[in-house]
């Protein structure tokens, strides 16, 4: 990985209702310790670092939701 790049991850986060899909990746860190969240492997996208928020979040305006059911199921 070229420096300035970090890779972020589809996840899922389990609640007492059951599990929610999450409409943003986030670096593997940031699933685990900020959103309690499980990665769903397979779901790796390169990004500058730069395009990350301060809570470790690459959203952008489309979502990975076909990517991420197609993964779960």
């Amino acid at each position: 990985m070229e420096p300035g790049n970090v890779t972020v991850y589809s996840f899922d986060v389990f609640e007492a209702q059951g599990r929610s899909f999450v409409p943003f990746k986030a670096t593997r860190e940031a699933i685990e310790s900020r959103y309690q969240g499980t990665v769903i492997e397979g779901t790796a996208e390169v990004v500058p670092v730069t395009a990350l928020d301060g809570e470790g979040a690459y959203r952008r305006r489309s979502g990975w939701t076909e990517q991420h059911l197609a993964l779960i199921d």
